[in-house]
């Protein structure tokens, strides 16, 4: 009798054990896909806010073309990104967009009018806002990632993760720093846009 009773606990704590774990997957799956979302909003907000950043410093006609350009494509491809809820397009289309900012910061930062006008400070300040919350996005995705992974490969979460199918998730990888813009004293004093 006591034999019984033992293996009926022994059954219903694994079973127990195992409700718990699925569960786990399935919330934390669920909270990957809304931080997803969430990074994609805030990489859109930031995309359309850029023609307006552009607008407010009203660049000269040379340069303003080449950063149009690259503002219309960084914002094309993070709307892109989103609609897939591609991790790899998101952080290439972000990466994208802030070529598209430095270029424009370069821009502000060579114009001393510019750099010290109320309206362009603004525009400077909601782009920081945003950029913040962008990178709260990839630090919760980046934490929720890391924690799915860890249960999907450790003992004994890993025999409930293969019994359902659930597999790692691929986390965010930074794109190719080789080509992040840096900026010389001469692009300071005679700034030019190249689009990359």
């Amino acid at each position: 009798m006591i034999l019984v009773i033992v293996l009926l606990g022994v059954l219903v704590s694994a079973a127990a054990y195992i409700a718990v774990t699925y569960n786990f997957f399935v919330v934390t799956k669920t909270r990957i896909q809304a931080q997803m979302e969430e990074l994609g909003n805030q990489l859109k907000r930031r995309a359309e806010f850029l023609p307006q950043v552009a607008d407010i410093i009203a660049i000269n006609t040379d340069q303003e073309k080449e950063i149009y350009q690259m503002i219309t494509e960084a914002r094309r491809n993070v709307n892109r990104a989103d609609k897939n809820h591609n991790p790899e397009e998101l952080i290439r289309a972000a990466s994208e967009v802030e070529q598209a900012i430095g270029s424009i910061q370069v821009l502000v930062e060579s114009n001393p009018e510019l750099k010290t006008a109320e309206v362009v400070i603004e525009a400077q300040n909601n782009l920081r806002d945003t950029q913040d919350k962008v990178m709260y996005a990839k630090r919760t995705l980046i934490d929720l990632v890391q924690s799915l992974n860890a249960r999907v490969l450790g003992f004994p979460s890993n025999l409930v993760a293969k019994m359902f199918g659930f597999q790692t998730q691929k986390g965010l990888e930074l794109v190719d720093t080789k080509d992040a813009v840096s900026v010389s004293q001469e692009d300071m004093a005679n700034p030019k846009i190249k689009k990359g």
